[in-house]
């Protein structure tokens, strides 16, 4: 399953709505993803909706490098992401974002795990990543929450292919049981692992792409 949030692009409804995503088709959820919902047979097409962060976390927590990013700086698929003026050029890591369910701070990696979406983590000071980290628009995530942990991650600026990375879920998922160990996630908390030791220079009119399954993920640097 491949969850979204979106807003409808046609009529301008800022209201928020859920839905699952079948290929280029929306079809609208009602109800929360982690309990029962219903779902409409009436689809939208994707060209129809304004992509919407997938979750809302209370907590972003980064990991390799590690800093926390605030909330207010999420963006959804297909993004402008703006460099601040003075600047030539920010800096992007890709990342795998894990979105929890609510269970207790000693659950296993596996019993934990609701879904992986994608984040392209942004920043300034290469450097210094916390720094600049939570700017407004700085996490873009999407464009899905999808239950299938297994598969390839593919990362392209512009057409240059830079790498393909493998999702291993029983990696991931014996690393995240150490983080339940000693920490505390709510319902729908993210963490997000890096999937190259890269970090990626971005300059104005670049377009980033991160691709999983059926999911592709896009900012367009401004």
């Amino acid at each position: 399953m491949r969850f979204v949030r979106y807003t409808d692009k046609k009529s301008g409804n800022p209201v928020e709505m859920k839905g699952v995503l079948d290929n280029a088709a929306v079809y609208r959820l009602h109800g929360s993803f982690l309990n029962n919902y219903t779902v409409e047979n009436r689809a939208f097409s994707t060209d129809e909706i304004v992509f919407l962060p997938p979750v809302l976390p209370a907590a972003i927590m980064c990991v390799n490098p590690s800093y926390a990013k605030s909330t207010a700086s999420l963006a959804g698929n297909r993004s402008r992401v703006k460099i601040p003026a003075g600047l030539s050029y920010i800096y992007c890591l890709p990342r795998t974002a894990f979105v929890i369910k609510n269970l207790p701070n000693n659950s296993n990696g596996s019993a934990a795990l609701f879904g992986v979406t994608l984040m392209l983590d942004f920043f300034t000071e290469a450097g210094n990543p916390a720094a600049t980290a939570s700017y407004d628009g700085y996490t873009v995530l999407g464009p899905s929450i999808c239950t299938e942990v297994n598969g390839w991650i593919g990362f392209q600026i512009n057409d240059k292919k830079l790498f393909n990375s493998a999702v291993p879920e029983d990696k991931y998922v014996k690393f995240l049981g150490e983080f339940f160990s000693v920490m505390t996630f709510r319902a729908g908390d993210i963490l997000a692992l890096t999937l190259t030791e890269d970090v990626y220079k971005c300059t104005r009119g670049d377009m980033l792409s991160l691709a999983y399954g059926e999911d592709l993920l896009e900012a367009y640097i401004i």
